[in-house]
């Protein structure tokens, strides 16, 4: 296992794992990652939306809203 502690306070193999389960998620290019990832994991930038563009583009809400293949809630108790 690697020594080399990050900013992250993880070693570089526990930053390795975390980045491959990242990946795997579908809506990985939408999760934030450390500054730093980037250039180290050899990731491609991200285009920067300001906060005008993102209220407009009303991607929260259309997320929100999205059907999603998700297991039903069961609530037993009042």
């Amino acid at each position: 296992m690697s020594a080399t502690m990050n900013p992250s306070g993880l070693s570089d193999d526990d930053e390795r794992a975390l980045l491959a389960l990242l990946q795997a998620q579908p809506d990985f290019d939408c999760l934030p990652l450390p500054a730093y990832w980037f250039k180290k994991y050899n990731l491609p930038p991200r285009a920067a939306t300001g906060p005008k563009e993102y209220i407009e583009s009303n991607y929260a809400m259309r997320r929100a809203i999205e059907q999603k293949d998700l297991p039903p809630l069961i609530i037993d108790e009042p």
